[in-house]
């Protein structure tokens, strides 16, 4: 529990928060600080997780290929 001019105000999740903020400091405010500390779902930490691997991948592909450039002599004189 918090104390808030003189009210006790029961927080224990986020949604509580921002119930108590949109009620003291407005909606506009408590919609700005859940945007602001936003924690993406398992959902969308699983695409990003996704999108860095292919990321990875193709950085790793593209340092293997320029390891052969220069380590081969492809159509270099080295």
């Amino acid at each position: 529990m918090i104390e808030i001019k003189g009210q006790w105000e029961q927080v224990l999740t986020m949604d509580d928060c921002l119930r108590v903020i949109s009620y003291h400091l407005g909606l506009e405010f408590a919609n700005k600080v859940q945007e602001l500390a936003a924690v993406p779902d398992r959902r969308e930490m699983a695409d990003l997780l996704s999108e860095l691997r292919c990321a990875l991948g193709d950085a790793d592909t593209a340092i293997n290929n320029l390891d052969e450039i220069v380590n081969c002599g492809y159509g270099g004189q080295g």
